[in-house]
């Protein structure tokens, strides 16, 4: 037996404790401004994309869509986005950032420069970049996997 398939070289528990310790230091700056993790980069990505239907979102978000939407239902309550009816497919509804989701956003945005740079100055630019391509090119692999 292939000593990789021993509990001990799954790499699932180590990347679980890197996203709680990330989650955890990127909640507590970003609270701060009132958002979560989750909240800023919701907002992030829905400021690059513009309005996208909940489904593709979700997608890209790596979330189901469940959870995505309990999460949009908290967002647009409080008015940083909206989501409607998708015009052109009522089948489907589209989330957009709002003004105020807009304005938070680039508040957030220097506290999570803040991290950003502590994230660099602890790991160094070639352990973050290093990181950050092999947990790209990781999920791109299991993702097209996974469809097959």
């Amino acid at each position: 037996m292939s000593k990789f398939l021993e509990p001990v070289y799954c790499p699932c528990p180590k990347v679980k404790k890197l996203d709680r310790l990330l989650t955890r230091r990127m909640d507590a700056i970003l609270g701060a401004a009132g958002l979560t993790a989750v909240q800023f980069f919701t907002l992030r990505l829905l400021e690059r994309v513009g309005p996208i239907v909940i489904n593709e979102f979700a997608n890209l978000m790596a979330m189901d869509r469940t959870t995505l939407s309990r999460n949009l239902k908290i967002m647009d309550q409080a008015g940083w986005l909206t989501v409607k009816l998708d015009p052109e497919d009522s089948r489907h509804r589209v989330a957009a950032i709002t003004p105020k989701g807009t304005q938070l956003h680039h508040k957030a945005k220097k506290l999570w420069e803040t991290e950003q740079r502590f994230l660099l100055k602890t790991l160094g630019q070639k352990r973050l970049l290093a990181l950050k391509a092999m947990v790209e090119e990781a999920s791109a692999m299991i993702e097209t996997e996974s469809r097959k």
